[in-house]
This record gives C-alpha cells, sequence and structure tokens, in this order.
C-alpha cells in the first residue's frame, strides 16, 4: 500500500530554525509567500527526505510539557554520530544513548524546540 513517507510539515519561527536543517544537509528548492495564510513555504531536500516547512512567525510555540498528541520527534539516520553532535554543537542536546542493539543515538532541539533524533547507522 505504501512505499515510503513523502514529506515532513513543520511549522517554525524562522530562519534560525531553517539553518538548522540547512547545517544537516537540507537545500532549499523553493519558497513562496502565501499572503492568505500570511507566511512562506519552504521545500527543503535532501538526498532522502523532504521537509515542507512553513515560515509563520505567529504561530503558537510547541507544548512541550505536558506532551501533546502528534508528532512527538523526527528521527534521521546518520552513518556518523560525531559528526553530527560536532555540526550541531550549539543546540541543546542530550547524552548520547544507546539502543537494545547497541546502536548509538542522540535527541537535539531545534531552535523552535522539535526534537530531532540521530540514529547512528553503520
Amino acid at each position: 500500500m505504501l512505499s515510503k513517507v513523502n514529506h515532513i510539515a513543520l511549522i517554525v519561527s524562522g530562519e534560525p530554525t531553517i539553518d538548522f536543517y540547512k547545517k544537516l544537509g537540507f537545500v532549499e528548492l523553493s519558497r513562496k509567500f502565501r499572503p492568505e495564510k500570511n507566511d512562506h513555504l519552504i521545500m527543503l531536500s535532501d538526498s532522502n527526505s523532504t521537509l515542507e516547512v512553513f515560515l509563520n512567525d505567529h504561530a503558537p510555540k510547541r507544548l512541550c510539557a505536558p506532551e501533546a498528541y502528534g508528532c512527538r520527534h523526527i528521527a534521521f539516520e546518520t552513518p556518523d554520530l560525531d559528526m553530527i553532535l560536532e555540526t550541531l554543537k550549539d543546540y541543546p542536546q542530550q547524552n548520547v544513548r544507546y539502543n537494545e542493539s547497541g546502536a548509538r543515538f542522540v535527541f537535539v532541539t531545534d531552535p523552535d524546540g522539535q526534537p530531532v533524533e540521530f540514529m547512528e547507522v553503520k
């Protein structure tokens, strides 16, 4: 029935969050102002994933505690977790942990408070 996830949609407050994802290798494919919504629709992509980003500085902040229904976090695979940690050293990071199969992973928070998980897959 399904073959893959087509895209992930994010609402962000400003350019610092877009820059966070660009540091991970996402490239801006398009940007369009939507006057009816008073926001910008920005498509970011890397070789494996597409982010549909809505730049909207008047949206309410993300509810982190208590957690609400919906998306808890985004997770990406990486062959080099240490490179991710270095690239994102200026952002809040949890301690590196190991899953039940021994793979390393870490959560980093984007500028809008969205938890992003990075799982090392070699």
